[in-house]
């Protein structure tokens, strides 16, 4: 390399610029010549540094600049160059860490629940509880929280996806997600496709869930909320406040903000229970952890019809197929996420099932679409009853017959959909995988509708006009259990086997 080329490299490394620094640094080590030229820089930096802070230069020391003029002198004052050579050997490996190491890369704290699946963009499972800036992460199904250096707190309940865009930045699509932002992180934003929200000095919740129009609740402070489609309209939403965007990029005002927004890890994937142990002023109680379930209330319709009877633990639910059904103003599970419904169940010897009655059903019940979901017996032309899951239009039955006056443990486990949109969905029976029966249309995508349904979850009764056949369900009901995520196969087993 040519003397010139080495002073340009040697002057852009002094003034923060360094081209190539594994060349220059290759250099330095190989050639004594080009290695004299940068102790000669460094002296030279170092005399400007104290001659602009106004101080004098070290005494017994050479004058740089005389030193470049006088470089034949300067080789013979063998003790000073001594001195200077180690000086300038600290300097040098200073300045070389500076511009030749790589910076550590911005990164938040990231940690989920239990049951979540957490993947990067390629399909694999995130490892590790860091989460690098511009990473991009879907939340299939759980929560997972991260923590900012800045102090912002975020927890997002899947199905989501999210990267870190900056250090006071994110962006985000899907889910159900809470944000603790610390006055010295004032401005911090989240953008998703349809909407930005700015903190100005706040605690905020973003609904993103897929059948449901994006809203922003301020529990704390206030945001600025700008849409990013139709008219773009900007807001400011101040504590206590909510509001909807409508398709028309416009913001419409919610009752008021809901304080259910979850707000720290939970032990495991979020869940609803029945256990059926206590009938009281014609409601049973509804308990559990899972999105919407909070103050959800029941009502037993028709009470005359059912009694409460030994069961797998404790008590269970009898219906007698007469009268009685069960009505909640839990919404249920939304979109597509993935969920998992499991339940004891006894049905009596010979009980028909025409209808369909459900052991769990919400959604829109509305005949051509796939707006519900529901978990049912069936009782087809040869006289068996079986499991069944349905959509609507599409539906998914078991064979193995459980109106035999057993105790039967049932599940059904839905993943999402597959490329064609057909839905994913395993059943089992006892703990064991059902050969299933796939039949019927997607009729377009499989999206549970809970924002428009007429009701929350029932079970007990068929949705739809039953034309003159019975539309109740006769069967021993015990410890219906929903999860907002799709349980694995050992998991299924373990709840079967608590018989």
């Amino acid at each position: 390399m040519k003397r010139r080329d080495i002073e340009h490299r040697i002057q852009d490394a002094f003034d923060g610029e360094p081209s190539d620094p594994h060349v220059l640094r290759d250099t330095l080590l190989e050639n004594p010549a080009a290695l004299d030229l940068w102790c000669d820089y460094a002296l030279m930096d170092a005399e400007l540094r104290r001659h602009a802070r106004g101080r004098l230069k070290i005494p017994g020391t050479v004058p740089a600049r005389e030193e470049v003029a006088r470089r034949v002198r300067h080789r013979r004052q063998i003790w000073t160059s001594g001195l200077a050579a180690a000086a300038v050997l600290v300097l040098s490996a200073v300045a070389l860490r500076l511009f030749l190491v790589k910076p550590q890369q911005w990164s938040a704290d990231l940690a989920v629940s239990p049951g979540s699946v957490l993947t990067t963009a390629d399909g694999t499972g995130m490892t590790g509880d860091r989460l690098p800036k511009n990473i991009p992460l879907t939340l299939s199904q759980g929560v997972a929280k991260l923590d900012l250096p800045n102090g912002v707190t975020a927890v997002i309940e899947g199905p989501a996806s999210f990267r870190l865009t900056g250090e006071n930045a994110v962006a985000l699509e899907g889910g159900h997600s809470w944000f603790r932002v610390p006055s010295g992180a004032k401005g911090f934003k989240v953008t998703a496709s349809s909407v930005e929200v700015l903190d100005l000095g706040t605690e905020f919740g973003i609904d993103l869930r897929e059948d449901q129009p994006a809203a922003v609740h301020v529990l704390d402070g206030a945001v600025e909320a700008v849409a990013r489609s139709g008219n773009g309209e900007k807001i400011r939403i101040s504590a206590g406040q909510a509001c909807s965007l409508a398709p028309n990029g416009r913001w419409q005002a919610l009752p008021g903000a809901s304080p259910h927004f979850r707000t720290a890890l939970p032990s495991a994937l979020p869940e609803l229970r029945m256990d059926f142990e206590e009938i009281r002023d014609g409601s049973l109680v509804l308990e559990g952890d899972i999105l919407g379930s909070r103050h959800a209330g029941t009502r037993l319709h028709g009470i005359g019809g059912a009694r409460l009877v030994p069961g797998i633990d404790g008590l269970a639910l009898e219906l007698d197929g007469t009268s009685a059904w069960l009505e909640t103003d839990w919404p249920g599970i939304s979109g597509t996420a993935p969920r998992s419904v499991a339940l004891w169940c006894r049905i009596p010897p010979g009980t028909r099932h025409l209808t369909t009655p459900p052991f769990a059903l919400w959604g829109n019940p509305v005949t051509g679409w796939n707006r519900k979901f529901k978990v049912a017996p069936r009782t087809g032309n040869d006289g068996r009853t079986v499991l069944r899951a349905s959509f609507g239009d599409y539906l998914i039955d078991g064979r193995t017959e459980i109106a035999d006056g057993e105790w039967h443990h049932l599940a059904v486990v839905y993943r999402g959909s597959n490329p064609d949109g057909e839905p994913l969905v395993t059943l089992y029976v006892d703990g064991k995988e059902e050969l299933a029966t796939h039949s019927g249309v997607t009729s377009g995508p499989i999206l549970t509708d809970t924002d428009s349904s007429h009701y929350g979850m029932t079970l007990g009764r068929y949705e739809l006009n039953a034309r003159g056949r019975n539309p109740y369900l006769c069967a021993t009901l015990d410890s219906l259990r929903i999860f907002a995520g799709a349980l694995d196969p050992a998991e299924i087993r373990d709840l079967a086997g608590q018989r």
